[in-house]
């Protein structure tokens, strides 16, 4: 639920970035929190889609060979 709910919120915060006007005065906080949030969504990637897919594929391939 973390996961989908710090998507959303990157996809949100990016749909602002695009069509609205980030006032002045908040400008820096906002695209600090953005890059912030940008940071873990990518972790969060990397996790499910990445090197932990990587692992699961290569057991795979050895529970494979060991079958054989």
């Amino acid at each position: 639920c973390l996961d989908i709910t710090f998507t959303l919120a990157f996809l949100i915060m990016l749909g602002v970035i695009v069509y609205k006007v980030v006032p002045e005065q908040n400008k820096e906080l906002f695209y600090t929190g953005f890059g912030a949030l940008g940071t873990y969504v990518a972790t969060i990637l990397s996790f499910h889609r990445g090197s932990s897919k990587g692992s699961e594929d290569k057991q795979k391939q050895l529970n494979n060979l060991q079958n054989r």
